[in-house]
């Protein structure tokens, strides 16, 4: 039966073993659930029934599953710190196409109009009062200087005006736009909330844990918790400090404080240094680091090493 069907039904004889005297198709079970069972084995069907439920087993489409749809299936509650910080980047880069808010920007504008237009009107009634005033006969022949300079006035004021008002026509379609935009992507908007969050309940857990029981990286570079007064305070928001930066930058080594300098991220260079400088200075405060004098420099120390 598998040889005919191979050759004469769906010509699959590539994809078949080379048999020389016949060849085997096996169909899995998701290929013959339209066929009726009797008990636990299959009851016998004719060559045609077999073919057709084989032919539409190899002809169905299958779609590939990606890891994101996988991961899609698992609350997001339960998702690894490395994967939350990914789609936060993903998601953050979505809705910041929507561009900046720039509503305060005008509203000012609006503010400038509504002044620009009373000054305006004030300035073309000044024009049309000095056309229609009476001129002395003497001064009727000299260039009127009060009228020039009212109407170049109104002129300046009229230009400001335009410009104010295509800034506003301008603003107006960008935040149109920005308001569609984040409305197209309101889901993405709401997953961010939840991933932060998740990422700070799981900052605050890493603070309470570590401020009780302080791991060896905190002891190495902060010393045991003062237990009281202002170093104990200091130690306390320093630690915080620390683990809110390594849940951020997912640092999972236990080894360092901080973990590497980031070499290629400016950005993430920036924290490294404004976290490194406070652990510095809360250990000068702690007495673990001699405070540098005026003329000496003092090398800090290598916390991510």
């Amino acid at each position: 039966m598998a040889g005919q069907l191979a050759g004469e039904q769906l010509n699959i004889g590539s994809s078949l073993s080379r048999g020389r005297l016949s060849n085997h198709a096996y169909m899995p079970r998701s290929c013959t659930l339209d066929i009726e069972e009797d008990g636990p084995h299959a009851r016998t069907v004719s060559l045609v029934d077999a073919s057709e439920s084989l032919e539409r087993g190899i002809r169905r489409r299958r779609n590939k599953h990606l890891a994101l749809d996988e991961r899609a299936t698992v609350p997001i509650e339960a998702w690894p710190t490395p994967d939350l910080h990914s789609e936060k980047r993903r998601v953050e880069q979505i809705l910041g196409a929507a561009g900046p808010n720039r509503q305060r920007d005008l509203d000012s504008l609006v503010a400038r109009r509504t002044t620009a237009v009373d000054d305006l009107a004030e300035a073309n009634v000044e024009v049309e009062s000095l056309r229609d005033r009476k001129r002395p006969l003497r001064e009727r022949r000299k260039p009127d200087t009060e009228l020039l300079r009212a109407t170049s006035r109104a002129d300046n004021l009229q230009d400001r005006f335009d410009r104010v008002d295509s800034e506003i026509a301008s603003l107006e379609t960008s935040q149109h736009r920005r308001r569609s935009h984040l409305a197209a992507h309101e889901a993405d908007a709401h997953q961010l909330k939840a991933i932060e969050a998740i990422l700070d309940g799981r900052t605050q857990k890493a603070i309470a844990r570590n401020v009780t029981d302080p791991p060896s990286y905190i002891v190495k570079s902060l010393g045991r918790r003062p237990g009281r007064g202002h170093p104990d305070r200091e130690w306390v928001r320093t630690v915080a400090t620390v683990e809110r930066y390594r849940v951020e930058h997912d640092v999972t080594d236990k080894r360092t404080l901080l973990g590497p300098y980031p070499e290629d991220n400016p950005f993430d260079q920036m924290d490294w240094e404004m976290i490194h400088n406070s652990v510095t200075e809360t250990r000068q405060e702690l007495g673990i680091e001699r405070q540098p004098s005026a003329d000496v420099g003092v090398e800090l120390p290598s916390l991510g090493a």
